[in-house]
């Protein structure tokens, strides 16, 4: 998503009309009626750019503005746009219209201290054949999960949801623990069967590092973790609720560590257990670092590569993950918007990258690709 001009109101609707076309569109309706009438609302346009905290790049204001909305809406559910956000059938512009005129002085100062958190957990269903693939090439060892940008680290007890694939023919495939409370939906498309664990997968330890890490048994935190959503897209609500719940009540969960990654990074990977492979892992969290700051990620990892075994796992644009090689998309339709999943491993001091699947940016469908063009 780029845009074409640098007149600021310019670029702004760029940006609203590409994540309605690339992102709303045939998946949340409610937000592609905003965005494609926001796009042409000079009015709004201009309140929208003079809302936007110092340093915030245009391309972020949209979603964030989005998020702060829906929080105000989630937090007074007697609102106008409430309604709407719940099912009711009506236009959703002109009360989110009104209520960004109206409220404007409160948007202002809530996106000048939040951040996005799309802690989304439907991302486990590309999460957990890329572990099993990773498994394939370690055979018999131990893995050591380090995710960057984990949010509240939902998508660190990945295994323990219960996932489906559904074939194109309509047959389904199923893998992780089928009493789990969060339950997953993934359509496979193409003919190539992703790897699943066979069984539970060596996992011994599962941090993270995140500027801002949510608790899960703060209301107004896991608040805003909803409001991240998107309106009308039930299912991702209710499943965000559940792994809440699951990780509120897990006997062993994921130690999450409040900072910069490349503060933390190497540190972190150093207190792992001895003999177990590191796994540091992302999804969509890379791409809101600047370019050289997502390199230097990668260097750390390499870094480490040179004296033990070590996985970088990505789940990016692929602009932002360039250490992957370009995977062709056999069964995604060119504009298509689309996440590459790839991975770069260090075994034995030697370097190898691949890519393996395009999926949804929240994981509703899936390409399993499974390494071609690895180098």
């Amino acid at each position: 998503m780029s845009a074409t001009s640098t007149d600021p109101t310019t670029e702004l609707a760029d940006v609203l009309v590409a994540l309605a076309d690339g992102n709303f569109r045939g998946y949340s309706p409610t937000y592609e009626r905003i965005a494609r009438a926001w796009a042409e609302d000079p009015d709004l346009l201009t309140t929208t750019l003079e809302l936007r905290p110092e340093g915030m790049p245009v391309s972020m204001l949209p979603i964030s503005l989005l998020a702060v909305v829906h929080e105000l809406v989630l937090r007074e559910p007697d609102l106008a746009l409430a309604a709407i956000y719940r099912g009711e059938e009506q236009d959703p512009w002109p009360a989110f219209r009104d209520l960004v005129t109206a409220r404007a002085p409160e948007i202002r100062t809530r996106l000048a201290n939040c951040s996005i958190q799309t802690n989304e957990v439907g991302r486990s269903a590309a999460l957990i054949p890329s572990l099993a693939w990773i498994t394939e090439q370690l055979p018999g060892r131990d893995l050591a999960l380090v995710e960057i940008g984990p949010s509240a680290g939902l998508n660190l007890l990945a295994d323990h949801f219960f996932i489906e694939y559904r074939n194109p023919g309509g047959t389904a495939l199923a893998t992780g623990d089928p009493s789990s409370p969060v339950r997953l939906q993934c359509d496979l498309k193409g003919d190539t069967t992703p790897p699943l664990p066979a069984g539970p997968l060596p996992i011994v330890a599962r941090t993270g590092i995140d500027l801002d890490p949510i608790d899960v048994h703060d209301p107004d935190a896991t608040r805003w973790l909803e409001a991240c959503l998107w309106p009308g897209v039930t299912d991702r609500q209710e499943r965000l609720r559940r792994a809440i719940e699951l990780v509120r009540h897990a006997p062993h969960p994921p130690r999450l560590h409040a900072g910069d990654v490349l503060d933390l990074l190497d540190p972190v990977i150093e207190d792992l257990p001895p003999g177990a492979v590191p796994v540091v892992f992302s999804t969509w969290a890379l791409a809101y670092l600047t370019r050289q700051r997502r390199q230097e990620v990668h260097d750390r990892v390499a870094a480490h590569g040179t004296g033990r075994d070590i996985v970088l796992l990505t789940a990016e644009y692929p602009h932002v993950i360039p250490w992957v090689p370009a995977a062709r998309r056999p069964h995604v339709e060119e504009g298509t918007d689309a996440t590459l999943v790839g991975v770069a491993w260090w075994r034995d001091g030697h370097a190898r990258s691949a890519p393996l699947a395009w999926t949804h940016a929240h994981g509703a469908w899936l390409d399993w690709i499974g390494g071609e063009g690895s180098s």
